[in-house]
């Protein structure tokens, strides 16, 4: 993206930001790779004890029933889902189970939340559904052009910024591609400035490209976390266990 490319000409820091990202990618899957080979059931015990002590302690219920929809969903069941009224009716519920209505993103009303949601339906694909993070390695893929495309269309909060409250919808949406954001966990973990935050697609698109290729080098790691959550716990796709390690990381050594 043009924006991204000018952003980053312009940020004099951008070197010193990209050594600290590599530096806590580094951490972050050291810290993975040692906890899974000493005891990856106890890790995943772990895990899942971090996310729940966080504001989503109640949420887990929530968060399940929409992966039970769309982690294998087709593009037209999810059209047809969004265009109905059960499935925006539990996406709204669920994101302010995650605190949306509690912090700065503030979602909208929920007819108007419905009425933004169901006006993106046009620009969902197989590409979204059926591609894995590792896509953002080439932000200039046709799928990561689909992402950025929907995620513009996305007008679901009070407020001008974006980042956290389509990150998160967008993961409930596509659970295999997309990670979801917050400040006080993703910003932090990673030290994204407030700089790049002034660009919300550029700071969505450094995350993801971050977390495509450290899946790339870690996803055996990850996969075992997945295949060790008995099916009813936080660890359900490669981009929540990114997530949940990111949680852990920031609660435990930061």
């Amino acid at each position: 993206m043009e924006e991204c490319i000018q952003g980053r000409s312009v940020y004099r820091n951008f070197d010193k930001f990209q050594r600290r990202v590599s530096e806590r990618s580094t951490a972050l899957a050291n810290l993975l790779r040692r906890k899974v080979k000493e005891d990856v059931m106890d890790f995943v015990k772990e895990l899942n004890a971090k996310a729940n002590s966080t504001e989503r302690a109640h949420d887990l219920e929530a968060y399940l029933r929409v992966l039970e929809f769309t982690k294998k969903s087709t593009p037209e069941n999810m059209r047809k889902g969004l265009m109905g009224d059960e499935l925006p009716k539990v996406l709204y519920e669920t994101l302010e189970s995650w605190g949306m209505n509690k912090r700065r993103a503030s979602l909208k009303e929920y007819d108007d939340f419905k009425k933004e949601l169901q006006s993106a339906v046009s620009l969902i694909d197989g590409s979204l559904l059926e591609s894995s993070i590792e896509v953002f390695k080439d932000v200039n893929s046709p799928t990561v052009m689909n992402v950025l495309r929907f995620y513009g269309s996305l007008k679901v909060t009070r407020t001008k910024t974006k980042l956290v409250g389509n990150s998160k919808l967008m993961h409930f949406l596509f659970p295999n591609l997309i990670v979801p954001i917050d400040r006080t966990y993703t910003i932090r973990a990673l030290g994204i400035p407030d700089f790049w935050l002034e660009i919300e697609k550029c700071a969505f698109l450094t995350i993801h490209r971050w977390a495509g290729e450290f899946v790339e080098e870690n996803r055996e790691f990850l996969q075992k976390l997945i295949e060790a959550d008995t099916g009813s716990g936080w660890n359900q796709t490669i981009p929540k266990v990114v997530d949940n390690l990111i949680i852990y990381y920031v609660k435990t050594q930061l």
